[in-house]
């Protein structure tokens, strides 16, 4: 019965050799030690961005965001934009804009205590007192979401060429992150991306950037240490937590802006506009990469596809 096959597996030569590596665990555990170093993002700069286009397919336009530099704090955030479209009513020379937020129902982060409340909340009654901070079923977080997205987006469509429409923006927070700003910041910049998916238009691009500043112990006009796009929420009465959204080919102009953590002096608030300004240079560079690359995809399938309707032609009339 021992040298009966198993037919039900397949199995290798019986010739096979067991694999033996040449590099020292020692050596290896050194060099993996050494890529996780380098993998740990910079106080300075901003995380990796993952960002996809026309995600959903029903949407007049969609955009996907995905930041992350620790697979502990992930942010990922969908925003799909429809419209415009017609309003019934009276006639109004100009367009509406308006902007939704929503967490997911699995958008859990134990490190953020903001969003374990709400969700812990959420199923409470009415005369508990928890819905009076939950209007129409949205968290506070949602609802500081999607005013900043709206102030931040309303100045730079143009709601002058959409008489009589409404352009409606719908922002779904799948991973919210640790950090509030950072989550801002993410969302403002991937609904620009959505709003151009959708062929709106767009006096510019509308980018944001977020920061963390610890002012110093000694003297609140100086700054102790700065850390872009944050991956951690304000632990300290000294730290300010801010996003601010620019329209970096417009002038640099400041369209949105959040600060928690005290008063600024004109100092601190200087610094905070350089950095969040860097910040939202660098997502912008990234978003025209990305859209130039769609744009070039799109006009390669068009091209394609006019090549072939030429092709067939030709061949309809040599028949």
């Amino acid at each position: 019965m021992a040298n009966l096959q198993d037919r039900r597996r397949v199995l290798g030569p019986s010739d096979t050799q067991q694999l033996r590596f040449v590099t020292p665990k020692s050596d290896l555990k050194a060099s993996l030690t050494s890529t996780e170093i380098t993998n740990k993002k910079d106080s300075a700069t901003i995380r990796p961005i993952f960002i996809r286009t026309s995600p959903v397919a029903n949407a007049s336009g969609s955009a996907f965001i995905e930041i992350s530099a620790d697979p502990s704090d992930v942010i990922q955030v969908q925003v799909s934009v429809h419209g415009p479209r017609p309003i019934r009513g009276s006639f109004i020379e100009t367009g509406l804009f308006s902007v939704e937020a929503k967490l997911s129902a699995f958008s859990v982060d134990n490190h953020n205590p903001d969003i374990s409340q709400n969700r812990n909340n959420s199923g409470a009654s009415a005369s508990g007192g928890s819905a009076a901070s939950r209007p129409n079923g949205t968290s506070p977080l949602e609802r500081t979401v999607a005013a900043f997205v709206e102030s931040s987006l309303t100045p730079a469509v143009r709601l002058e060429q959409y008489p009589k429409s409404g352009i409606d923006v719908f922002v779904t927070i799948l991973r919210p992150g640790s950090n509030p700003k950072a989550l801002q910041a993410a969302c403002v910049n991937a609904a620009t991306v959505a709003l151009v998916d959708a062929g709106i238009s767009l006096r510019d691009l509308v980018t944001c950037g977020a920061a963390i500043l610890t002012r110093s112990e000694s003297d609140e006009n100086k700054v102790e240490s700065i850390v872009v796009d944050p991956s951690v929420p304000t632990v300290s009465g000294r730290q300010l937590d801010m996003a601010v959204s620019y329209m970096t080919a417009h002038n640099s102009e400041i369209v949105g802006m959040a600060v928690d953590g005290g008063v600024l002096s004109p100092q601190i608030l200087e610094t905070c506009l350089s950095v969040t300004l860097k910040a939202a240079k660098d997502a912008r560079a990234l978003i025209n990469g990305v859209l130039l690359g769609e744009f070039k995809y799109k006009e390669q399938v068009i091209s394609q596809a006019f090549s072939n309707l030429l092709n067939a032609d030709s061949m309809d009339i040599d028949q």
